[in-house]
């Protein structure tokens, strides 16, 4: 078996996105380096090494039914007025979980993120993961 390495599509400090034939450069706000395995596009190194960590759980039959960016709605849409009066529709409120997988051993669902110790304390995310706990009485795993 051939071991696939993750290819960096970014730098640390900005990032090629190709747009018909150029090459556009952002910089990453968290300076996240986006890796791309099998295909997939991951927003970090830390989600990508949970990713294949999470498969070969999966191919030794500790989990099963894994998948990645899983939306789970916290608010639904709803409709406001805005500085004219207008009525304007705003989206449902979401969470986009990285890994959502059933734990073979005790038969539930695990929500996992992967996210950086600077990035745990966020306070949307921490908003996000109070409201995940509330609405749907998932405790997300901070990975």
């Amino acid at each position: 078996m051939t071991k696939s390495t993750p290819k960096t599509t970014r730098t640390a400090t900005s990032s090629a996105v190709r747009v018909s034939g150029s090459a556009k450069v952002r910089a990453n706000k968290h300076r996240a380096v986006k890796r791309e395995y099998n295909g997939m596009t991951f927003d970090s190194g830390r989600e990508l090494a949970r990713w294949q960590e999470l498969e070969l759980m999966q191919k030794a039959g500790a989990i099963t039914c894994l998948r990645r960016q899983v939306a789970f709605v916290l608010a639904e849409s709803v409709t406001l007025p805005d500085e004219h009066g207008n009525q304007r529709k705003k989206p449902d409120m979401r969470y986009i979980a990285d890994f959502v997988y059933c734990d073979a051993k005790i038969g539930r669902d695990i929500v996992e993120d992967a996210k950086s110790p600077h990035l745990r304390t966020n306070p949307v995310f921490r908003l996000k993961m109070h409201l995940m706990k509330l609405r749907h009485g998932i405790e997300v795993v901070l990975v």
